[in-house]
């Protein structure tokens, strides 16, 4: 959570000074956001993908991709190994339990053997007592985040459960990509005031509080914000960028190397930035346009850029339905795209847990043809993305050359409908 009365999407950064939990609160939020995701969610994706026993392994700093997000804030890395356990009762409910040489308070029933038992022993009489239809592992040749099964642990579980249950083993892909990819109703509730603070951190670094054009380089712009997010008591959810675009320097999305650094004036700047904080992730990329003098707002080629990426955006929004999958809508909104007169690339990922996640995704920069495995993946309700695009437009002002207008917002798909988790950017920002 935030303190009370978190700032609005459009105050300065200055209001959101100690709006951020300290770190001992925000562990204790991060557990209760725990506890009401496995009582609300988890029961129901394991009906849904017909899973009755769903087993996560961890082994000390070889953890599961999922583990993290199914343990409380203190676990900081398994206690040499640790077995989760979920058994789907016949009333809907959800049995969970660890075998490890600990317990893990109070979301967690630990199992005990005697004192002779191997952890091998131990699971093996826990599976046997509850007598699982399917069994539920880490694997997947599409989504690396619900592969966390090693060879070796994939060896060892198979002989521990033995020929009877080991024929009951199955892929609990659809099981752990739906545990990431969907947000709770409190998640959903925090997620905006998160937008609202990272974008309140981009329009504070794209400002005279810190750029001066002729001084200030992209690399200065770029750890002023990393200072921001260490100082807030946040991580960073991925290395930021700052791209610099200009009448005589067109930023190449293939390259993205910036042949100047120094900010001057009439340069158009792209950030790429995105915050972790309470196990969520933003991904946000705005720009501002640095005045030259005498002009009072970007140039309308600029602008006209930005209202045709907004178009595409809308289109994304349009095409987005449940059970449709993301080849479908990256289809689909390439039509539509076409129809509009608008030259589109479009790239949307799953947001959450990971800032790249596991789930739909509706293209890649590199690819508008459709992919294997995560665009055939369905949207399903209480998901949240990145809708990342790119028009290519031209600039009458820049000598007719073209330019690539990049956006990625952050939104969520919950209630059946589509919606900014924050707004999303219109007009350049000017300096």
């Amino acid at each position: 959570m935030f303190e009370r009365n978190a700032s609005p999407s459009a105050a300065p950064l200055s209001a959101w000074n100690d709006k951020v939990l300290p770190l001992r609160r925000q562990w204790a939020e991060r557990d209760h956001l725990l506890a009401e995701r496995l009582e609300t969610l988890l029961p129901g994706l394991m009906a849904r993908e017909e899973i009755d026993l769903w087993i996560v392994l961890g082994n000390e700093y070889n953890e599961d991709p999922v583990f993290d997000s199914l343990t409380p804030a203190s676990v900081l890395n398994a206690s040499r190994s640790m077995i989760l356990l979920f058994s789907l009762r016949e009333d809907g409910t959800v049995e969970r339990s660890i075998i490890g040489p600990y317990g893990i308070g109070d979301l967690y029933e630990r199992v005990d053997g005697s004192p002779d038992q191997t952890q091998a022993k131990i699971l093996s009489q826990f599976v046997l007592e509850r007598d699982p239809q399917i069994i539920g592992i880490n694997r997947s040749s599409t989504f690396p985040l619900a592969d966390g099964l090693s060879h070796t642990a994939h060896e060892w579980l198979i002989d521990a459960l033995g020929s009877e249950f080991g024929f009951r083993v199955r892929s609990a892909e659809r099981l752990a990509v739906g545990w990431l990819e969907t947000r709770s109703a409190t998640e959903l509730e925090i997620y905006p005031h998160l937008v609202d603070l990272s974008r309140a951190i981009i329009r504070t670094a794209f400002s005279s509080l810190v750029i001066t054009p002729g001084i200030t380089t992209t690399d200065d712009v770029v750890w002023w914000m990393r200072q921001q997010v260490h100082n807030f008591g946040l991580k960073p959810a991925f290395p930021f960028t700052i791209s610099l675009d200009a009448r005589e320097q067109a930023f190449d999305i293939h390259h993205r190397d910036n042949a100047r650094n120094r900010i001057l004036q009439g340069d158009t700047l792209r950030c790429d930035f995105g915050i972790t904080y309470l196990g969520l992730t933003t991904d946000i990329q705005e720009s501002v346009y640095v005045l030259r003098p005498g002009e009072n707002e970007p140039p309308a080629g600029l602008q006209a850029a930005m209202a045709a990426a907004n178009c595409a955006q809308d289109i994304v929004a349009e095409v987005m339905a449940l059970g449709r999958s993301g080849n479908e809508m990256l289809a689909a909104a390439r039509e539509r795209a076409v129809e509009q007169g608008l030259d589109a690339c479009f790239f949307c990922h799953p947001i959450g847990t990971h800032v790249h996640g596991a789930g739909l995704t509706i293209g890649r920069w590199n690819n508008q043809e459709g992919l294997p495995g995560s665009g055939e993946w369905e949207l399903h309700d209480g998901t949240c993305y990145a809708i990342e695009l790119y028009i290519k437009h031209v600039v009458a002002e820049w000598d007719g050359r073209e330019f690539m207008m990049v956006l990625e917002q952050d939104a969520a798909f919950a209630d059946g409908r589509f919606r900014w988790l924050s707004g999303r950017q219109t007009r350049f920002l000017t300096l």
